[in-house]
């Protein structure tokens, strides 16, 4: 037992006594766990968390110090079952590997997929410190780690020297923009955190895709195809200027002005008049019927049978009866129906199916949950493994008696007397089966043990090898 509660070493690293679990050992990356050590102080009982080795995510207190310059917290050394002094502060040896790469002087250092060892910080997340030593070699060495613990996010970023730019990784007319990163001496990474902020000040905003509700400018500019994102509720300019394509779904204004009109108007006529040709001759057919119905609005134009060979984009329609798909499937007012094979619910498993607002949810691996009481009316099969919290039997509601060794029992499940005096009862119950697995549980101290004499389909005796002077109640239970 450790009996000293002050340490004074050559050591470079100012370290606290802490309760380890028996695995933990110096150079060890550790975090607190879920058990608990209590021990007795000068103030009273104080409980602390006991620690353990760091995984991937743990939140990290300190290093498993080999020589510490320093040690406080003596009381717990002296009481503890596995102390080790952690080093809070300093340099100190640590674990590491090169699970995320090579470790260069400067880089800051997490816990990895082995525990108690550290590794190169990549992503944001919780760090013990930074590397004073490089490391790359395979398998688990040490190097000396300047104790810190705190948060690290490699992407907050700011530069002056270009190394941010944005790139598009989808097409001209689906573009996909995102800011890339490239340093000298790494490859190029894409920043994909998110940065929100009430208000933001800048002389010069680069961005990819401004998505807005509103824009408030003096001029407006574009020197390439522009494209007004749909959900921009407001666009307010003095001027507006593009130098490319505008694509809108729908433009707004009390007058336009064609400085250089580039539409060729009597092109136009010809498309239109074709179009009415073609309807025409849908109409002659009866498959068309354009009669105007004048409604407070405008002019409704009504088709009692309707032809579309291509596709069609409707924003809202309405059924009366009902709706088919093809040959097999019709939608009805309240039902799906499939006149031929199957019909098919999320087949590519792309997603769950949800029911009743969650109350029941088919998973995409085929997992049902159900958040409320189920209930079968039939059997139910399970070829794995059925776990419950608890199982509910039926029981006999009444125990018929027919005779001092002879009663009628029903359920799986039932509380019967033997009398006092005998040695066996019937009893008879349309559950029990010749290959049923019975069990009886006595409720009363025997000095002979109860046994199943005989069991057939529809019934069984049971036994006791000597009568005895109380009555004997006893449960039994049948399992198919």
């Amino acid at each position: 037992m450790i009996v000293y509660e002050y340490i004074k070493t050559t050591g470079a690293d100012y370290a606290e006594w802490y309760e380890t679990k028996e695995d933990v050992e110096a150079g060890d990356l550790v975090t607190p766990s879920h058990e608990s050590f209590s021990y007795n102080t000068t103030e009273g009982l104080e409980t602390i968390a006991v620690l353990e080795k760091a995984r991937i995510g743990s939140a990290l207190l300190g290093i498993v110090s080999a020589a510490p310059s320093e040690v406080i917290g003596g009381e717990l050394a002296q009481a503890g079952r596995n102390p080790r002094p952690i080093a809070l502060a300093g340099r100190v040896p640590l674990k590491v590997s090169i699970e995320n790469g090579p470790i260069k002087v400067g880089d800051s250092i997490t816990s990895s997929s082995t525990p108690g060892v550290g590794m190169k910080a990549t992503k944001a997340g919780r760090v013990i410190g930074v590397a004073l030593e490089p490391y790359d070699s395979d398998g688990i060495g040490k190097i000396i780690v300047f104790v810190n613990p705190s948060w690290y996010d490699p992407d907050i970023y700011i530069a002056d020297n270009g190394s941010l730019i944005i790139v598009n990784q989808g097409t001209d007319k689906d573009p996909l923009f995102a800011v890339q990163k490239q340093e000298s001496d790494e490859p190029a990474s894409i920043v994909d955190r998110i940065a929100a902020f009430s208000e933001v000040i800048a002389a010069n905003v680069s961005a990819g895709l401004l998505n807005a509700k509103k824009v408030e400018t003096d001029s407006l500019s574009a020197t390439n195809s522009a494209f007004l994102v749909s959900n921009i509720q407001d666009l307010t300019s003095n001027n507006a200027t593009l130098s490319g394509t505008l694509s809108a779904e729908k433009i707004r204004a009390s007058s336009i002005e064609l400085i250089n009109s580039d539409l060729d108007f009597s092109k136009l006529d010809e498309e239109l008049s074709e179009i009415e040709r073609k309807l025409s001759v849908l109409e002659s057919l009866g498959l068309f019927n354009t009669t105007p119905l004048s409604t407070d609005s405008a002019f409704l134009t009504r088709a009692d049978n309707l032809m579309v060979s291509g596709s069609t984009t409707l924003a809202d329609v309405a059924v009366l009866n009902s709706l088919s798909v093809g040959n097999n499937l019709t939608i009805g007012s309240n039902a799906i129906n499939t006149l031929a094979g199957d019909l098919e619910i999320q087949p590519l498993s792309q997603g769950a199916v949800r029911f009743l607002g969650g109350a029941v949810i088919i998973e995409e691996d085929g997992k049902l949950k159900v958040e409320e009481n189920a209930e079968f009316a039939k059997n139910v099969s399970v070829s794995g493994v059925l776990s419950a919290k608890d199982i509910a039997i039926k029981r006999a509601e009444e125990v018929q008696i027919i005779s001092q060794t002879e009663v009628v029992a029903t359920g799986s499940s039932a509380l019967v007397t033997l009398p006092s005096g005998q040695t066996e009862l019937k009893v008879n119950n349309e559950i029990a089966k010749t290959e049923s697995a019975i069990f009886i549980t006595p409720k009363t101290e025997l000095s002979q043990p109860l046994y199943i004499k005989t069991q057939s389909d529809g019934q069984f005796t049971v036994g006791i090898k000597e009568g005895q002077v109380n009555d004997i109640d006893f449960n039994f239970l049948i399992v198919n």
